[in-house]
Order: structure tokens, then C-alpha cells, then sequence
């Protein structure tokens, strides 16, 4: 039997394919990601423990975080996110 990852399988770079498009703006694949493919919004990456969320804010992808807030992704973040909440995150970015 051959190993079968799923989309919220975190890779050895601790990602997903919803970290990506939370990353780039690319709120088309994310939108497709979680509706089609049934993404975790809330899927923490391994080693700081944040969000998808996170990352959109991280990066101003404002849109994106807006569609996954809709989707029931946490604004409080993770309780161990090394990093800070999705709100510190985009506070953080207009400094």
C-alpha cells in the first residue's frame, strides 16, 4: 500500500497546500481548497503553531483572512503559537 497524504498532512516544511494559498493572496485555490477539498482552516503548523489565519495576516492578504474567518478559522489563534495571535500578526504588519 502506498502512503496517501491528505491536504492537512503537514509536510517536512510545515505547510500545507492552505498555508500556501494564505501566504500568496491567493484566496481563489483557498476558497477551493476548503470548500472542495475540505481544508482544516485551523490546521497549526508543527514547529510555531500557527494558522492559516496566521499567515494571511502575517502577510496582508486581508481578503483571505476575511474568507477564512468566514470559514470558522480560530482569530484567536492557537494557544501555543509561537508567533502571536492572527490579530498581533496583522497589527504587526502595519508597523
Amino acid at each position: 500500500m502506498g502512503v496517501v497524504r491528505s491536504l492537512n498532512e503537514l509536510r517536512a516544511v510545515s505547510t500545507t497546500e492552505l498555508f500556501s494559498a494564505s501566504t500568496n493572496n491567493a484566496l481563489k485555490v483557498a476558497k477551493w481548497l476548503v470548500e472542495e477539498k475540505k481544508a482544516n482552516v485551523n490546521m497549526c503548523s508543527d514547529i510555531f503553531k500557527d494558522t492559516p489565519l496566521n499567515s494571511a495576516a502575517r502577510h496582508g492578504n486581508y481578503k483571505v483572512a476575511e474568507y477564512l474567518i468566514s470559514k470558522g478559522a480560530a482569530v484567536n489563534g492557537n494557544d501555543g503559537a509561537w508567533l502571536g495571535s492572527p490579530l498581533y500578526e496583522a497589527v504587526s504588519t502595519l508597523m
